[in-house]
């Protein structure tokens, strides 16, 4: 549970760790650690016709070890579950990490803090 906290406080997205958990249990999420503590929420969404494997979290250590393989699993999910697209949604440097396995930016998001 502590080390799921930890990537929600990181990541962009507004999940916390009890709502993954919620999705997990529901099949909803499918989670893996990597390594000692590189955490992975993916999502599947959308219909038959339209499926997408989202990547919803993806925090911790040992990408510089691990990035290619997590690369190659999110692609072998992908397939098996028939999705047509991959999403990642990050922060900016994730971008020139990706490119380099085909993916592209497609939007930009911006978000204000309304205090």
């Amino acid at each position: 549970m502590d080390q799921i906290e930890r990537a929600c406080e990181y990541a962009l997205d507004d999940l916390t760790a009890l709502e993954v958990i919620e999705q997990c249990k529901a099949g909803r999420f499918l989670a893996f650690v990597v390594g000692e503590s590189l955490l992975l929420i993916l999502e599947v969404a959308g219909d038959d016709e339209a499926r997408v494997l989202n990547a919803r979290l993806l925090a911790g250590k040992g990408w510089r070890e691990h990035g290619a393989a997590v690369m190659a699993f999110m692609d072998r999910i992908a397939a098996e579950q028939g999705c047509r697209l991959t999403r990642v949604q990050g922060r900016p440097g994730w971008l020139r990490v990706l490119i380099q396995d085909g993916y592209r930016q497609k939007a930009v998001v911006m978000e204000k803090q309304n205090d």
